[in-house]
C-alpha cells in the first residue's frame, strides 16, 4: 500500500536513528512540517528532560523554540512528549508532559496532537479547539485510527 509515513525519535532512541530515519523511504518530522495530502503536520520527537537521562531529551526552552519556529494554527502536532495535563498522567498520578508543547498547543491551538511517551496514558481527550490522542505502546498491540476532515475522529485500537 503506497502511503506516506513521517517519523520522529522517542526518547529512548540513540542518536543515530535520526540517519537511520533519513536513510529510510521515511519522512523525518523532528523539528519539522509535512504536508501531505493537504494537512500539515508538526513533528517533534524525544522528550522533556526525564530522571533517567535518557538519549534523546530536550530542555523545555529548546522543545519551544523549536517548535515555535514552524509552528502554525489548525496543524497535526506529532510529538513525543505530550503537553502537560493532556494524555500524560502516569500510574503514579503525575502529569508528567511538556510544558513547552503545552505552551505550543495554546499559543497555536492545533486540530490534533498525536502524542506517546506517557505508556500508561493511552486515550483521547478533547479541549475547545484540539484533540489529543495517546494511542498507547504499539508493543502491547495498541494503535489509533485517526480521521481528519472538518472534524477529528479518533478510534482507539
Amino acid at each position: 500500500m503506497p502511503i506516506t509515513t513521517l517519523a520522529f525519535p522517542g526518547n529512548c532512541d540513540p542518536d543515530g536513528v535520526i540517519a537511520a530515519i533519513e536513510g529510510s523511504k521515511a519522512i523525518l518530522l523532528h523539528g519539522k512540517k509535512k504536508e501531505v495530502q493537504g494537512i500539515t503536520f508538526v513533528g517533534f520527537g524525544g522528550s522533556n528532560t526525564t530522571p533517567f537521562g535518557t538519549p534523546m531529551e530536550f530542555s523545555e526552552d529548546e522543545i519551544f523554540s523549536a517548535l515555535d519556529d514552524i509552528m502554525m494554527g489548525g496543524v497535526v502536532l506529532a510529538v513525543h512528549a505530550p503537553p502537560k495535563g493532556h494524555v500524560d498522567r502516569t500510574s503514579s498520578k503525575s502529569d508528567l508532559g511538556s510544558r513547552a508543547i503545552a505552551d505550543i498547543v495554546k499559543k497555536y491551538s492545533p486540530k490534533l496532537v498525536v502524542s506517546a511517551h506517557i505508556h500508561e496514558s493511552r486515550g483521547v481527550e478533547k479541549d475547545d479547539r484540539t484533540v489529543f490522542v495517546n494511542p498507547g505502546p504499539a508493543s502491547r498491540g495498541y494503535a489509533a485510527i485517526i480521521d481528519i476532515n472538518d472534524d477529528v475522529n479518533v478510534e482507539l485500537i
